[in-house]
C-alpha cells in the first residue's frame, strides 16, 4: 500500500517534521528491527526500512531523542507503507512514553572474525538466563564495538548480571557461534530530587 496523500497533507498541517537520522529499535510480529528515523513529529515518524510490514501492525518503538539525548519507549501504529520506508503514527489515545536519566555509558568491544566476507555483526543479550539465537539481539553493522545503551536503544536498563554475546554474519547471511560472556552493569539512575522551592532567608538581626 503506498502514502495516501491526504492523509500525509493533515498529518504536515497538524504536526511539523523535522528532518533527522538516528537509529531505532523496533519490535512488531515478535520480530525486533533496527533501522534509521529519517524525520519526527510530535504525531509519528519516517523510517528507512527494507523490511516488509502491513499496515495497521502495531509497534514499540525505542530510541533516543536527538534534541534531549534521552531514551524514549514509545507505542504506534504503521500508516503508511511506501519504498523502503514506513510512517508509524504515535498511539495518542494511549501514548506509553517512558524517559530515563542520564546513565553512564560503557563500550562494549570485540575482536573482528578472522572469516572472509563477513558483513556485520550482531549483539545478544539476556537478562533472564543463557543466551541463544532466540535471545534479544540487534545488528550493529560491520563495526567492533558499540557504547551501550546510546548505540542499542533497546539495551535494557538493568541493574545486576547480565549475558551479553557477540556473533558474525556472513555476506550470504550465515552466523558464527556466539561468542558470550556475564557481566555486572547498573544502568538504573537515581530517583529525582522532590519539592523544588525557593525561600526567602531571614533578616538578620
Amino acid at each position: 500500500m503506498n502514502r495516501d496523500s491526504s492523509s500525509s497533507t493533515s498529518d504536515r498541517r497538524t504536526y511539523v517534521r523535522k528532518s533527522c537520522l538516528f537509529p531505532v529499535d523496533y519490535l512488531t510480529g515478535g520480530r525486533m528491527h533496527r533501522d534509521f528515523v529519517r524525520d519526527i513529529s510530535a504525531g509519528g515518524l519516517l523510517i528507512e526500512t527494507g523490511g516488509k510490514f502491513v499496515v495497521g501492525q502495531e509497534v514499540s518503538l525505542t530510541f533516543m531523542e536527538p534534541s534531549s539525548g534521552k531514551q524514549t519507549k514509545v507505542m504506534a501504529q504503521i500508516a503508511w507503507i511506501g519504498p523502503l520506508r514506513i510512517g508509524l503514527r504515535f498511539n495518542t489515545n494511549d501514548k506509553e512514553v517512558t524517559r530515563v536519566g542520564k546513565v553512564k555509558s560503557k563500550r562494549l568491544a570485540w575482536d573482528r572474525s578472522p572469516s572472509d566476507k563477513v558483513t556485520r555483526y550482531r549483539v545478544y543479550w539476556s537478562k533472564d538466563g543463557g543466551i541463544d539465537y532466540g535471545s534479544q539481539h540487534v545488528e550493529v553493522g560491520n563495526v567492533a564495538q558499540v557504547t551501550l545503551p546510546d548505540d542499542i536503544p533497546s539495551f535494557p536498563l538493568v541493574a545486576g548480571e547480565i549475558e551479553l554475546g557477540v556473533s558474525a554474519i556472513s555476506e550470504a547471511g550465515n552466523e558464527s557461534e556466539i561468542t558470550k560472556f556475564r557481566v555486572s552493569i547498573d544502568f538504573i539512575v537515581p530517583e529525582p530530587p522532590k519539592n523544588l522551592r525557593l525561600e526567602d532567608l531571614q533578616d538578620n538581626p
